[in-house]
């Protein structure tokens, strides 16, 4: 029965005088809710999406940004302007050990999450992200909230854009390459709305509804290593009658965990064995100086190239952990037996994953 039916049939029955005092009680007796809220509120959200992340950069972007898309129905009388005040609310999504469990939130490797192997992250109200979004049925009850006009004249708002930020929390390099998310739907959402006078929008303590407005927060941890350029290797000022001469550097490896390495020597000459030559820096002076790298101390110690194949193997092999893994690099000059001179040469260092 609408409003225009109850006047008539009031009408009927109480003399004119009494019209508007039947209104009013009739009015009153109604629920707050039913009189204030508008119809319905449509509400959708795009995906966080974080992208391929690089969880061994230290200066990899943490931020992600998403939309969310509000307009709401007319409840009230078509020629009025209605102002609706609408509440977002989300709890810790598929990923949380229990729903009230929202900071942080995680992402986990294909959605299955343990103790091990999951990306921290939160969802903000804010861009300076200080405002996590919760639930008033939560400890965290900051909720994303707007106000939504319908305009005189028509049955709908039109749709509002609303901003939503979110944000990794480092450090991230304890977990593998994958596909890490956290799926919000099946009740980890909800909306709230009332009709409301004016034009600032309030948290929305209770009036929690089934309106749902699913979304998923993606990343992809990519494999990757870092190296760090080695020292130079420096011998010194010797004479031509020294033998057995030694020295060494070392190279840094970081690679994402769980991720398999191969760090190559090559000399300029392109050795596969990483014998090479130092050259003199004089002009005219054709000399060499031979010099072979190793894995190893001393004379003996392992040759160390970039053949990483079956027997023949002679690089230094790893597993990344996301920490910083250090490999020493030693270099044997059996002579010295040239002229005197500067003599250098230069190694490429490379990692295969």
């Amino acid at each position: 029965m609408n409003k225009q039916t109850r006047i008539q049939y009031r009408y009927k029955v109480f003399a004119s005088r009494n019209i508007i005092l039947a209104i009013i009680c009739t009015l009153g007796l109604l629920p707050a809710q039913e009189v204030a809220a508008a119809n319905g509120c449509n509400v959708t959200m795009s995906d966080i999406n974080f992208g391929k992340i690089n969880v061994i950069d230290p200066n990899q972007p943490l931020e992600g940004l998403a939309t969310v898309k509000v307009s709401c129905s007319r409840g009230g009388t078509p020629n009025s302007i209605e102002k609706v005040n609408v509440c977002l609310a989300a709890d810790g999504g598929s990923s949380a050990q229990t729903r009230s469990q929202i900071n942080p939130r995680y992402l986990c490797e294909n959605g299955t999450c343990g103790t091990n192997n999951r990306l921290e992250f939160n969802i903000y109200t804010d861009p300076n992200h200080s405002k996590i979004l919760g639930s008033p049925n939560y400890n965290i009850k900051n909720t994303i909230n707007t106000i939504v006009t319908i305009e005189p004249g028509k049955l709908s708002s039109d749709e509002v854009d609303i901003p939503v930020y979110a944000r990794l929390n480092a450090p991230l390099s304890n977990v593998t390459p994958g596909i890490y998310k956290n799926v919000f739907s099946q009740g980890s959402t909800a909306v709230a709305y009332e009709t409301v006078t004016n034009d600032t929008a309030q948290n929305c303590t209770s009036r929690l509804q089934s309106i749902r407005f699913d979304f998923n927060v993606l990343a992809e941890v990519e494999k990757n290593c870092i190296i760090n350029k080695p020292q130079d290797i420096a011998f010194g000022t010797v004479n031509s009658t020294a033998t057995n001469l030694e020295g060494q550097t070392a190279v840094n490896v970081t690679c994402t965990q769980g991720v398999p390495y191969n760090v190559k020597l090559e000399p300029s000459n392109q050795n596969t064995n990483g014998s090479g030559e130092m050259a003199s820096t004089r002009a005219g002076n054709p000399d060499r100086v031979p010099y072979q790298l190793r894995s190893g101390s001393g004379m003996n110690g392992k040759i160390w190239g970039n053949i990483a194949l079956g027997a023949s193997n002679n690089t230094i092999s790893g597993n990344g952990s996301g920490q910083t893994q250090q490999h020493k690099i030693y270099a044997t000059v059996p002579s010295t037996d040239y002229r005197a001179g500067d003599y250098r040469d230069t190694v490429t260092v490379k990692v295969d994953y």
